[in-house]
């Protein structure tokens, strides 16, 4: 069995520290995405099989053979676009606060970088 090469491991020099982030990111994006396409998809099936009955059975005789087909057209119409809708709302950015971080505690202030203002000499303090 063949051996799966990764894009990273084409990268010279970038296989070993960022294999493990990528990795772990990749399988976050596509758990994710393939969760909310499933359920647009299941969402949309049941939305078009309620919404095609009702309006198979305005339109034709209820329970005949035209009313079944508008039911079954609208859930597989609905759970395409549903599909669809939930793939791209899979792109956007996850909520607040719960956006992946480079930094363990990212409203702390690393030590060192900045200071306290202080006036010049002989300047009045601030207000």
């Amino acid at each position: 069995m063949r051996a799966r090469r990764r894009f990273v491991e084409d990268a010279p020099g970038y296989a070993g520290p960022m294999d493990r982030d990528l990795e772990r990111r990749e399988r976050r994006h596509i758990r994710r995405w393939a969760s909310r396409i499933s359920i647009g998809a299941l969402v949309g099936a049941g939305v078009g099989a309620v919404g095609g009955a009702v309006w198979g059975a305005i339109a034709f005789r209820p329970g005949s053979m035209a009313m079944w087909s508008v039911a079954i057209a609208s859930a597989i119409f609905l759970s395409l676009m549903g599909a669809l809708v939930g793939g791209m709302s899979g792109l956007e950015s996850p909520d607040p606060r719960m956006e992946p971080s480079q930094f363990d505690e990212p409203t702390q202030e690393p030590p060192g970088l900045t200071r306290p203002e202080r006036p010049p000499g002989d300047a009045p303090p601030p207000r």
